[in-house]
């Protein structure tokens, strides 16, 4: 499981480092601007207001899609995810 931590940790510092140079920008500078949107009260009540839209969905949930399937399917996307962006950028940036 720490293995596990660790590696999605230093994927996650990859995937940020690779994305910032796509967009010619630092970190300090990303962090900065976060830092400055997350205390602006207005961006704070959009992102309050997309949660909760986000968290009602516009249909009717499957009866077969009890807690411990969605639990499945979660963990079984998350771990393709994280196997498909290790194979194929990580471990090519190596």
């Amino acid at each position: 499981m720490r293995q596990n931590i660790s590696d999605e940790e230093r994927a996650y510092e990859q995937s940020s480092t690779i994305m910032f140079d796509k967009l010619s920008i630092s970190s300090a500078m990303f962090e900065k601007t976060q830092q400055e949107l997350m205390n602006d009260p207005y961006v704070s009540m959009e992102l309050f207001n997309l949660g909760i839209s986000m968290e009602q969905p516009s249909t009717a949930t499957p009866e077969a899609l009890n807690p411990e399937r969605t639990i499945e399917l979660v963990k079984a996307s998350n771990d393709f995810a994280f196997d498909l962006f290790k194979n194929h950028y990580i471990d090519q940036m190596g």
